[in-house]
Order: structure tokens, then C-alpha cells, then sequence
């Protein structure tokens, strides 16, 4: 994950349309690689029969080892995350949808650190199935898999816009949800230390608007991508959610007893009027 974020950022730093030197410079940079240029008569000659994307998968030492050209790794890196096709032409839709998704993991990961301390929270185990779930499921949302790549929306103008809008207002609202619920928030399924049942802001309508944002985000990036990996990628992450809700909701039943019955009956698990 620290790769695909590094070359994001070197992506976004350049601000170039097409694969260039500065991309490439600025993904060493980033991520502390050498990716020293090799001329075509340099690169040895059963290499560069192959296709750079095939050598890559078959191998992914090559593309550190400076056995395929410049060119070919900026293209390639370009392509992985789907940002750019054989002429180099960038996706920008995707490529906002990247930006979006490195400052909500940003945000997270910062707001993280005012969490109050936990009284009763779930085992280490369930919580490292969570977060495999999750982490292949992002993994699949960014990266063009191949193999994965049919194309199952319509790449037109209103579906894209429609992705963006919905990934958008999914950041806002977990933004808005976290801030929310301060203190008592946790990635773990947690009973905190005189916690109490949060019922303002977008809390009063569902009950995870928090997960709401996550799958969101899973939604808006495979609508604008329009890929199967994209999609699977939701999926995935929709399981992933739905696991732990159940858990979270056993919890805080336990925690908090008839107030949360009365508290369930009174709103929405996830979308307010579907679900």
C-alpha cells in the first residue's frame, strides 16, 4: 500500500498528461527506488521480446533492476493503476478518485490518535480478518488487475460524474461522522471507558454512517473505473463490513441493552429508507 500511495503522490506532484521523466524521478524519490534508465542496445534481447506488463508479472524484480526502459516502467506504473492506456493519456476522473481516497486514509489515520482507551474490545483475530478483508479489497478498488479488467459500466460522461459525486459526498460524511463520534471511535469493536451511545449528526439517522462512507468510497471508485476488479473490490469490502456490523451490533446490545433496541427500531443500518 505505501508503493501505490507513493506513486499517487509523485503522480499527482508532476502534474503531467502523459508518462514522463519527472514521473518517473519523482516515484524514485518517493519511494527510495533506483530505477536507473537503460538505453534499448543495454537491455538484453530475450527481454525486451517480451511485453513489459508480462515481464513485470513474471517477474517483479525487473522493474526495479532496470531490465526494462524508462519508458516502459512509467507506462506501466500508469497502467497499474489504470491511469493511462498504450498513449499515455492520464485518467483524471480516476485520478481524483486516487487523490480522494490518500486524504481520507490520511484524515484516518491522524484522527486515530485521539481515541479514548478501550474497556472490552474484540480479538486480535477478528480484528486481523477485518482488516485483510479490507486491505485486499482496497488493493483490488485501485489496482488494474489483469485479468480483470472488463469493463462492466459504460465509460460515459454521467456515469464517472455520478462515481465522483457519490465518493465525494462519501468523504464528507465520514469525515463528518468521525468528528461526530470523537473520542469513542475505534477500528476495533470496542466498549470504551465511559462510553455512551452517540445519537447526534448523522447519527441520528443510521447507525454506521461510518461504514456507510467506507463502502461509499468502495462504490464511487468502481463506478468511475468501471472495471471488474474495481467492482470485486466493493464487494469484497461490502462483506468485510457486513461481518462487523453483526459483531458490532451484538456489542454494543451487550453494552447498552433496552436503550439500544429502542435506538435500533428508530433508525436505519446503513442508508436511511434501504437499508
Amino acid at each position: 500500500m505505501k508503493y501505490a500511495f507513493a506513486a499517487l503522490l509523485a503522480l499527482l506532484s508532476t502534474q503531467a498528461v502523459v508518462p514522463s521523466v519527472r514521473v518517473v524521478a519523482a516515484i524514485e524519490i518517493v519511494c527510495g527506488i533506483n530505477l536507473e534508465d537503460r538505453t534499448e542496445k543495454q537491455t538484453p534481447r530475450d527481454a525486451r521480446r517480451i511485453p513489459a506488463d508480462v515481464r513485470v508479472l513474471q517477474s517483479g524484480p525487473l522493474l526495479f533492476a532496470g531490465l526494462i526502459t524508462r519508458r516502459e516502467r512509467s507506462e506501466y506504473l500508469l497502467r497499474l493503476f489504470g491511469l493511462g492506456g498504450a498513449k499515455g493519456q492520464m485518467n483524471i476522473p480516476l485520478l481524483w478518485c486516487l487523490a480522494e481516497w490518500a486524504f481520507f486514509i490520511l484524515y484516518w489515520s491522524a484522527a486515530a490518535k485521539n481515541s479514548s482507551p478501550a474497556k472490552v474490545s474484540e480479538s486480535r483475530q477478528s480484528r486481523r480478518v477485518h482488516e485483510l478483508l479490507l486491505n485486499a479489497a482496497f488493493l483490488l478498488a485501485i489496482l488494474s488487475v489483469p485479468g480483470l479488467r472488463q469493463r462492466l459500466l459504460p465509460d460515459i460522461p454521467f456515469v464517472v460524474w455520478a462515481g465522483l459525486v457519490l465518493q465525494t459526498g462519501s468523504f464528507v460524511l465520514g469525515v463528518w461522522a468521525r468528528r461526530v463520534l470523537g473520542r469513542h471511535w475505534s477500528g476495533e469493536i470496542t466498549i470504551k471507558v465511559d462510553h455512551r451511545l452517540i445519537r447526534t449528526g448523522p447519527y441520528r439517522f443510521v447507525r454506521h454512517p461510518i461504514y456507510t462512507a467506507w463502502l461509499g468510497m468502495f462504490a464511487g471508485t468502481a463506478i468511475v473505473s468501471g472495471q471488474m476488479h474495481a467492482v470485486l473490490g466493493f464487494a469484497m469490502a461490502a462483506f468485510a463490513y457486513w461481518r462487523k456490523i453483526r459483531l458490532e451490533e451484538a456489542n454494543l446490545k451487550n453494552a447498552f441493552g433496552p436503550d439500544y433496541d429502542s435506538y435500533r427500531r428508530e433508525t436505519w443500518t446503513l442508508v436511511p429508507w434501504l437499508l
